[in-house]
């Protein structure tokens, strides 16, 4: 059964790759850039540090993720003359997971597209 776009959860027109309630993942057409806009967090990387995220996120311990255990993690950042901290609640980390699995996947199917698309 098809669904129409406005059904399809997590998907937008343009350059946004992938949604949650809690934030959006987009790419930019123009540098490859991604934006990644999560509660008050927003975070702009290169698509290889936007791969270091996604791999950090995934492979924290699996028992980071069991509803009795503390699982925080920092980001650390840089500014002009400065050091940014950015902590993750459990519940955070399972919605970030959430989000960047779902930016990945749309990746991947755009990847499959293309293969798909060139070799036809």
């Amino acid at each position: 059964m098809l669904r129409t776009r406005s059904a399809m959860p997590g998907v937008f027109e343009g350059p946004y790759l992938f949604q949650t309630p809690q934030g959006y993942v987009l790419r930019c057409a123009c540098c490859g850039r991604f934006e990644i806009g999560f509660g008050r967090l927003l975070l702009q990387l290169p698509p290889a540090q936007f791969a270091l995220l996604c791999q950090r996120v995934k492979t924290l311990a699996a028992e980071a993720w069991k509803t009795d255990r503390l699982c925080l993690m920092s980001l650390v950042g840089r500014t002009e003359g400065s050091r940014v901290y950015y902590t993750f609640s459990r519940a955070e980390l399972m919605e970030l997971r959430t989000l960047l699995e779902g930016a990945q996947a749309m990746l991947a199917l755009e990847a499959l597209l293309r293969q798909t698309l060139h070799s036809a």
